[in-house]
């Protein structure tokens, strides 16, 4: 089984979103049984909380549900999953500098194989736009999803970048 840790600055918008597309994804294609997933946050702004309501709506308008309490990624995250999917640079640097020595874990960005994503691979925080930047973040993990997903389906050395 492989473990995936979905990992976003606050744990309410992107990684949840992320976390719930990647799993529903996974179950359509019957893979649902290689995967355990979750999804943090680097800071603990929202711990406790669900997802924020743009997020839950995006989702739900596409057949998916998040059922997801906020949480902070800990350092034994880095020994209990496989890979940290990271949705920006600033996370991944916050990751970089906690990554305990010796730990398993690869970090890469969520959309490093998506051949349309920007060159910085990031999925931009939609926290303090609209609906449209919910819509548009829940396309670019979605379609990340489906590329991961296709990915494992084919063998190719999955994740390995």
């Amino acid at each position: 089984m492989i473990r995936v840790l979905f990992v976003c600055l606050g744990n309410i918008c992107r990684s949840p979103l992320a976390e719930g597309i990647f799993v529903q994804r996974a179950a359509e294609m019957n893979l649902d049984a290689h995967f355990l997933c979750d999804s943090a946050g680097t800071h603990d702004y929202h711990r406790g909380s669900q997802p924020d309501g743009r997020s839950i709506k995006v989702a739900k308008e596409n057949g998916i549900i998040l059922n997801h309490k906020a949480r902070k990624v800990v350092a034994n995250d880095f020994h209990e999953f496989d890979f940290l999917l990271v949705m920006d640079e600033s996370v991944m640097d916050f990751l970089h500098r906690m990554k305990p020595k010796g730990s398993k874990a690869k970090l890469l960005f969520m959309r490093n194989f998506d051949p349309k994503a920007p060159q910085n691979n990031e999925v931009p925080d939609p926290y303090y736009g609209d609906e449209r930047d919910f819509k548009a973040v829940f396309e670019m993990l979605n379609a990340a999803s489906i590329l991961l997903l296709n990915k494992y389906v084919q063998k190719e050395n999955w994740l390995e970048i």
